[in-house]
């Protein structure tokens, strides 16, 4: 448990500082309307940003829900115990209200996830302070 938290914790560490280096998103992210939350298994929301999971074809979308002039943004981490996997990538919605990000399976590497592993989200929408949550993929 204590090495899921630190991973957790570590990935955090690099979203935020991410995120005040304010890099550049990812170009081959996909943009979609923002959802009504619909067919969407998990939703997680915080001041800014909204995260929408899909397990079956591992889709995660991200959207900027406030004009803060701050980017929404959400890491992917695998954080199960003892695996090697190491998938992790972050995805950054700059918009706000127009079309989010999503990244899906068929965009393979880091973006299919393996099932039945634990992944924790990091996100963030107004340049602050994180959240985290987690889900297991496929489960």
């Amino acid at each position: 448990m204590q090495f899921r938290i630190a991973r957790i914790l570590g990935g955090a560490m690099a979203l935020t500082t991410a995120a005040i280096m304010a890099t550049a998103g990812n170009a081959s992210a996909t943009t979609l309307p923002p959802a009504s939350g619909g067919g969407w298994e998990h939703v997680y929301s915080a001041t800014g940003v909204k995260v929408y999971v899909k397990e079956h074809g591992d889709q995660i979308k991200v959207c900027d829900t406030s004009a803060n002039g701050h980017a929404a943004i959400v890491k992917v981490n695998d954080i199960t115990e003892n695996s090697h996997h190491g998938h992790a990538y972050t995805a950054k919605d700059k918009t706000s209200g127009g079309p989010c990000v999503i990244h899906t399976a068929s965009q393979g590497g880091a973006y299919n996830l393996y099932e039945g592993d634990e992944y924790g989200l990091f996100y963030v929408g107004n340049g602050g302070r994180g959240h985290v949550s987690t889900f297991v993929n496929d489960h």
